[in-house]
């Protein structure tokens, strides 16, 4: 099997949001109204961990989209 680099990083809602310095509120506004966000992946039925990586790579292609658009 091939072994890459890229180390998959899962973190609890309280634990994104700092990592964003955002709160936790805004955490939660973002995964519920922002369309194509990263879902979270359900542990148990009260723990869901999000994948940092994939909401890193989210960001950068919203940011993205963003700059090749204006005018």
């Amino acid at each position: 099997m091939n072994e890459t680099n890229v180390s998959k990083k899962f973190m609890r809602a309280d634990e994104v949001a700092k990592y964003f310095s955002i709160s936790r509120s805004h955490f939660y506004k973002m995964v519920n109204e922002m369309a194509g966000f990263p879902a979270p992946l359900k542990i148990s039925e009260r723990v869901a961990l999000f994948d940092v990586n994939a909401i890193e790579e989210f960001f950068r292609k919203a940011i993205n989209e963003n700059t090749t658009t204006r005018p």
